[in-house]
């Protein structure tokens, strides 16, 4: 690491100076420890400079307001966008599964925050670990996912189950929606971790 060796290089010439000192006049002796810590507070300095430009770059202008006004419409428009995704797409998933096994139970929504979970742990891990944009993050993760997951819709479907007198299956309902979204968005991690 070329820091370590510039500082090894001016903590060596300090040292040096100690050593040589008794054999400078006083003044001479002097000049190199000031010269040498002058020297030891400008690195210091460039690299705090340094450090700050690269963070700068990073997190790109924020301190510009149009910048963050910008960014802020941006995030809104990829969440509405994702929002309205997941919304169909649970929509057109929730009447397949229903058109296959029924209403007896609600299956459709149980599927939907299973798959919805599993993607969750995957798109976290995913997204994080290989994409950059914010917007894209939220619009997956608030807009899409947040859409197509219902857990208000869990909750009703389980009211009207025990309202129904079907105290078994809502418990069987609270049981697997829990237990397998839970499961689901472990997977979903652990898929993530695998790419």
């Amino acid at each position: 690491d070329l820091r370590a060796v510039r500082d090894g290089l001016i903590g060596g010439c300090f040292a040096r100076a100690l050593v040589v000192m008794p054999s400078l006049d006083c003044g001479t002796s002097v000049n190199l420890i000031f010269s040498i810590n002058r020297s030891s507070r400008y690195m210091a300095r460039k690299r705090q400079h340094d450090l700050g430009q690269r963070q700068a770059i990073l997190n790109g202008p924020t301190a510009n307001p149009q910048t963050r006004n910008f960014r802020s419409v941006t995030k809104i428009l990829f969440i509405a966008s994702g929002g309205a995704l997941g919304a169909v797409s649970r929509y057109g998933m929730s009447i397949a599964i229903h058109n296959l096994f029924g209403r007896g139970f609600p299956y459709g929504t149980l599927v939907v925050n299973i798959l919805g979970s599993i993607l969750m742990g995957l798109l976290y891990v995913v997204l994080s670990d290989h994409m950059n944009g914010e917007a894209w993050r939220a619009g997956a993760m608030i807009g899409l996912l947040g859409a197509f997951t219902t857990f208000s819709t869990f909750s009703l479907e389980t009211l009207n189950l025990l309202e129904s007198g079907d105290h078994v299956l809502a418990a069987v309902n609270v049981i697997l929606s829990v237990t397998l979204c839970i499961v689901g968005c472990w997977l979903g991690i652990v898929l993530g971790k695998m790419i």
